[in-house]
């Protein structure tokens, strides 16, 4: 006969058993010898099936903790992951964000390089200033002035 074990149904099983041999045993003498336990025998079995049923409570409350632990690191990991994914997409933004900016860098290094090329060398400014001291543009003189100056020397004489 297959049993699930448990203590209720274990004793319940075991009290039950008692009555069946206790009324088996009306019918025959011999059965009767045979079959009845001695109630040394029925104690020590109830205290072996108390054991082995606190044994198992003991377990189901491990496995019940166990559980609750299991749990309690899941949702844990759960939390973790959800802060890792945000901060994951927060990085990815920031460097999309530097990408942009970089690019922004590089096209304006590239418009001042364009633009440089048009400022004038230091060798053609010194030959402007070269052709300037020799050309002395303070000196000259319209036609008009030279012909005002040739006017007053000439009154003045």
């Amino acid at each position: 006969m297959l049993l699930k074990i448990n203590s209720r149904g274990l004793l319940k099983y075991l009290s039950l058993s008692k009555q069946k041999s206790i009324k088996t045993n009306k019918s025959s003498n011999l059965k009767e010898k045979e079959d009845i336990m001695p109630e040394e025998e029925t104690n020590s079995i109830a205290g072996i099936l108390t054991d082995i049923n606190t044994k198992i409570n003991d377990l189901d409350e491990r496995n019940n903790i166990i559980k609750e632990k299991i749990t309690l690191i899941n949702q844990t990991f759960l939390k973790q992951n959800d802060r890792s994914n945000r901060e994951f997409v927060s990085v990815k933004e920031e460097l999309s964000n530097l990408r942009l900016e970089i690019d922004r860098l590089k096209e304006g290094v590239q418009h001042i390089i364009s633009e440089s090329l048009n400022f004038a060398r230091k060798e053609e400014l010194k030959t402007l200033e070269h052709y300037a001291k020799i050309f002395e543009p303070l000196k000259f003189v319209k036609n008009e002035e030279v012909r005002q100056i040739i006017k007053e020397e000439l009154e003045k004489r």
